[in-house]
């Protein structure tokens, strides 16, 4: 069927698109373009990172050489530092006993009348020099060797004088153990005689005492003399001397 409008043209409606119907078909063009033109910039920029990460990698790989050798070196850096921290303290810990008995030797005193039969040395360590400092062996002074002393004293007063030299020595300290007159020779005198009293009172004092040294002197410090107390060395040997 066909229809006819019989109005005159200034009657007729109007049948044209509006602009409504052109701006409802850019919309969706729009919004392709601008989803097309995102993803190209996205991908342009993702591309860019690939790249540089590409590029990253490359330099990490051929850093890798260096890294093993860098590695490397810190685990001999770290054994070297145990090392010198062992051979510090072993070196703190270094004891010259030669110098440590001419020390000993050089401060002995020169009046005479005491014979030393034993002489035992012995490092003295942290814990033991805190128990002696607080207990005020040795006036408190801080040792770091002990001299064992086994001897005999003409008269109490070499006894005195001999105790003294290393009492008012600023590098030695004294600790007095025992001291007691020695028994007369059986069968020489009869007991109760004159001979027999005069040989009691000149009977020597046997003594016992511990001289402890403070600090630690370097071997090329001390001078070894040329008399000393024979048959002394690190701990544990004893042997004799003659104090003149």
């Amino acid at each position: 069927m066909v229809e006819i409008n019989l109005l005159p043209a200034q009657y007729r409606r109007r049948s044209d698109p509006g602009l409504w119907r052109y701006g409802t078909l850019a919309l969706p063009l729009a919004a392709v373009l601008g989803v097309v033109i995102f993803s190209v910039i996205q991908n342009t920029r993702l591309g860019n990172i690939q790249a540089q990460l590409d590029e990253n990698n490359g330099v990490i790989t051929s850093l890798q050489p260096a890294k093993r050798e860098y590695d490397d070196l810190n685990r001999q850096k770290t054994d070297l530092q145990k090392v010198t921290e062992v051979s510090r303290t072993l070196q703190a810990s270094k004891s010259y006993w030669s110098s440590d008995l001419a020390r000993f030797v050089n401060a002995l005193p020169t009046g005479g009348g005491v014979a030393l039969s034993a002489l035992t040395v012995r490092t003295v360590d942290s814990n033991a020099q805190t128990n002696l400092t607080q207990q005020g062996v040795y006036n408190g002074k801080a040792v770091t060797k002990e001299f064992d002393l086994t001897g005999q004293a003409a008269s109490s007063t070499a006894l005195v004088n001999f105790l003294n030299s290393f009492e008012n020595n600023p590098n030695f300290g004294v600790n007095f153990k025992s001291a007691q007159r020695a028994a007369p020779a059986p069968n020489l005198t009869t007991p109760g005689s004159a001979a027999a009293t005069l040989a009691a009172a000149n009977a020597p004092y046997l003594f016992n005492a511990t001289v402890g040294m403070i600090g630690q002197a370097t071997a090329a410090a001390v001078s070894t003399p040329a008399t000393g107390a024979a048959g002394s060395a690190p701990s544990g040997t004893t042997g004799s001397s003659n104090v003149r």
